[in-house]
């Protein structure tokens, strides 16, 4: 039985180094959730990403609670381009009913991300201070639609 309980997470550790280390072209995350990987030398995939951040950044930095919903479910079945933007938005998603300031989002989606498995997303890429740069930046629904029209077609 013992040792029944070191080969289980041993397997798992396995796969999970398996799947970094020959990445498939699209897998699902851990929720389920599409994650479309493509290759970063692509200049496109490079504009896709970055929006991907934006639009993230963009979310905690202006999004009004009554936003949250129109948000998660505009991007609900989008298949993101980066892992990690993936794993934010699954726990964005996770956090209901959702909190009430970026302060409680600062808190809470760290140990959110966590408790999922992953404690190492660098969250300052989504919280940093943007001040003046937000100005003439796209809106959060400008920035959902770009994302939204770069989705491959099914």
């Amino acid at each position: 039985m013992a040792v029944a309980a070191v080969i289980g997470p041993t397997r798992d550790l396995l796969r999970i180094y398996c799947l970094f280390a020959n990445p498939p072209h699209a897998v699902q995350s851990h929720t389920g959730s599409p994650v479309n990987q493509v290759p970063t030398n692509d200049i496109a995939a490079r504009g896709i990403i970055a929006a991907e951040r934006q639009l993230l950044h963009r979310f905690f930095s202006g999004a009004a609670n009554a936003q949250i919903g129109q948000f998660i479910g505009e991007l609900s079945a989008y298949s993101w381009r980066e892992p990690e933007h993936a794993t934010v938005f699954e726990a964005i998603r996770a956090l209901a009913p959702p909190p009430s300031s970026v302060a409680s989002w600062r808190e809470e989606l760290p140990a959110q991300a966590t408790r999922m498995g992953f404690p190492d997303v660098e969250w300052t890429k989504y919280f940093g201070d943007s001040g003046a740069a937000d100005e003439g930046a796209p809106s959060l629904d400008e920035l959902i639609s770009r994302v939204r029209q770069s989705a491959p077609e099914s």
